[in-house]
């Protein structure tokens, strides 16, 4: 029998939920309860009441009322985790900072103390201001003003002693099934933290104090190896927090933690690293923010692509992959059209979907917000097809080509730092191959062997730590091609001369600057110990994607199928249990539209839309491919309207129906 991927969807606790105990409320956790079940959801996971410590007077109301929940979940065959900020704090002491708090911040359900009343409070006899992040500047408190709120370190072994309490007492009081532990995250960037905690662990690792923030030396100086010391711990201070954690939990128990993307330039200043939270939990989370899919005529929300959705989805899955994890792709939404399409970004990769609303996102009256549809119902729809069919979504995508993330030279040099450096490069990269019809996988690290995939793509690998280069070695010596590009470790010494400025704690204009180009000719060459490079960027010569794109077609594992024909569509295939194939295919683009009513009338916007049509463009009907396998096709998200197939020899087209944004091919 095929193991059941997570099908979730948020409970959200509002204000009148916590007017608790009442029959009223009961009454309402049972309806809900009973939606979620209609709508083939087998875990929920809790939302509001986000920043947990602000709600310390009030744990027995909520936990007996997450308890409740809980129960009435498990016997309907779903389960409950929860979901929370272990670190962050809403705190404001004026009226006008009240008021951003509590109509900024309504997804948190915010009830914080004011400054002066959080001064006393305490914790198993410790004070909470003492675990608060302190600035590497000046020592004051650090303060996250989107947010309008406070940090506690997640490198103070006492805040951690005190959180590992408190699951402890969140666990035996409502016997949630799951956990996410949530922001353990440097989000103040590089003015956090300079507490007494991270000074004194990072001079027992470095050999030497934490420098004044006026030593340009240290500071930003990727040439000095401290400062890569720097780096590192605060990297490995998420790692050391989830391991504590994991400790007084069971070994299988589900934990995840927050994860909005950990291929980008900024995580060296946020710490914000997948692979770190790996190091206890076992749930791989990855939070598409925003809407999906895009809606391009409100430049205050999030927009992403769907491509860039899938390129940060299949990073955090070789992630996962690593470790035997499943991955949980969360995205919000409120209509069944957009539903469908986060779930078919996360089928599209082999994920398992957590489909959230965010409805006080919207800046409307609860009035209103109380007649849009609760959470599980948009997804009922995506969530009955997964159920009917689990054998189309058991694989992952097949490894026609693997392409490394160099987190040696995104971490240790100022090229990963650039917005436009390793980062960019890579994901440029992943989707010139899933947008052409290669299936690509990622790798964390180099590998020493060919039995994943003999073809190894380095994108801008400016630097290789020598267990790198060993594989390197070995990898080649199994029979490997390896393709590099760009900046490369084991290429001519690359000159760049760029530093950062002064105020480059404040300001991330510096990460624009342009790294320079190769001054040498741009051609492919064989470098020991037979690695093809080529110093070209696919961002600096568009001439430069064919080419690449030639180079992998000659050496990518070869499949028993061809997709000939997929406009508009990008594709992905996936490798089943039974050595079977499956091809996805995800329309690129979307015509979009949102209720304009209720938009005129939102008193904030941030992030999302209410979008209530969601349709491919730029697609044609047919899907043609070129193989011998007995082919089956489907439409999930077109319940009635199936697609139909034909062939004549090897060549099978498929006709879909009309509007159709997402198709499974299976291949037997």
């Amino acid at each position: 029998m095929l193991k059941e991927h997570n099908r979730m969807a948020s409970w959200w606790i509002t204000w009148k939920d916590l007017d608790w105990p009442s029959p009223d409320n009961l009454d309402l956790i049972r309806r809900r309860a009973d939606a979620m079940a209609k709508a083939h959801v087998n875990t929920a996971g809790i939302f509001g009441a986000h920043f947990r410590w602000d709600f310390m007077p009030f744990f027995p109301i909520l936990h007996d009322y997450m308890a409740t929940v809980r129960a009435e979940l498990n016997e309907r065959g779903i389960r409950l985790f929860d979901h929370h900020s272990a670190v962050l704090v809403h705190r404001y002491e004026t009226r006008e900072e009240m008021r951003n708090v509590k109509l900024h911040s309504g997804p948190h359900l915010p009830f914080s103390p004011t400054w002066s009343a959080a001064a006393s409070w305490e914790y198993h006899g410790q004070k909470l201001n003492d675990w608060r992040e302190l600035d590497v500047r000046d020592g004051s408190v650090l303060y996250h003003p989107g947010y309008t709120a406070e940090m506690f370190c997640y490198n103070n072994d006492n805040f951690i002693e005190a959180y590992l309490e408190y699951v402890k007492e969140l666990r035996r009081e409502t016997g949630i099934d799951g956990l996410m532990s949530d922001d353990i995250a440097q989000y103040m960037r590089w003015p956090g933290c300079g507490c007494a905690s991270c000074r004194e662990k990072f001079l027992r690792r470095a050999g030497i104090p934490l420098p004044p923030t006026t030593d340009r030396s240290f500071w930003a100086n990727w040439d000095n190896p401290a400062w890569m010391e720097w780096i590192d711990m605060r990297f490995d201070a998420v790692a050391n927090f989830f391991i504590k954690l994991r400790g007084i939990l069971p070994a299988d128990y589900p934990l995840m933690s927050c994860c909005s993307s950990s291929s980008g330039a900024a995580a060296p200043q946020t710490a914000h690293d997948i692979r770190d939270m790996n190091a206890g939990c076992n749930l791989v989370h990855l939070e598409l923010c925003g809407n999906t899919p895009p809606y391009k005529h409100d430049k205050v929300t999030w927009n992403p692509s769907i491509s860039s959705r899938i390129i940060s989805s299949l990073h955090h899955l070789g992630a996962a992959d690593e470790n035997g994890f499943e991955c949980v792709g969360q995205g919000y939404g409120f209509t069944e059209p957009t539903a469908g399409i986060i779930w078919a970004v996360n089928k599209m990769v082999g994920a398992a979907c957590w489909f959230s609303t965010l409805k006080a996102r919207l800046g409307l009256p609860d009035a209103i917000l109380a007649t849009l549809p609760d959470d599980a119902e948009p997804a009922a729809t995506a969530f009955g097809f997964e159920k009917t069919h689990p054998e189309l979504f058991s694989g992952h995508p097949i490894a026609q080509a693997a392409v490394l993330f160099p987190y040696e030279t995104r971490n240790h040099t100022i090229f990963g730092s650039l917005f436009n450096g390793v980062s960019r490069d890579f994901t440029d990269t992943i989707a010139q191959l899933f947008s052409n019809g290669i299936s690509p996988i990622v790798e964390m690290e180099i590998p020493s062997t060919t039995a994943k995939c003999p073809l190894l793509i380095l994108p801008s690998a400016l630097r290789l730590t020598d267990k790198e280069r060993d594989a390197l070695h070995a990898f080649i010596q199994d029979g490997g091609v390896v393709l590099a590009t760009g900046p490369f470790a084991l290429g001519p010494k690359w000159e760049a001369n760029i530093t950062a400025p002064d105020n480059f704690f404040t300001s991330d204009a510096w990460m624009k600057t342009p790294f320079p180009a190769f001054p040498g000719t741009p051609e492919w060459q064989t470098l020991p110990p037979g690695i093809i490079w080529n110093p070209t960027r696919l961002q600096d010569s568009e001439a430069f994607a064919d080419e690449l794109l030639a180079k992998v077609r000659q050496h990518a594992v070869t499949l028993p199928v061809t997709i000939t024909s997929a406009k508009g569509f990008l594709t992905l295939i996936h490798q089943m249990p039974d050595q079977t194939l499956t091809i996805h295919c995800l329309a690129a683009e979307f015509d979009t539209d949102i209720n304009h009513e209720l938009d005129a009338m939102r008193y904030h916007r941030s992030r999302v839309n209410l979008i209530t049509k969601a349709e491919p463009i730029g697609t044609d009907d047919l899907i043609q491919l070129t193989t011998s396998a007995k082919v089956r096709a489907y439409s999930p998200l077109t319940p009635g309207r199936e697609p139909k197939v034909s062939r004549q020899g090897d060549k099978v087209t498929i006709t879909l129906p009309e509007k159709c944004a997402y198709a499974v091919i299976a291949l037997t």
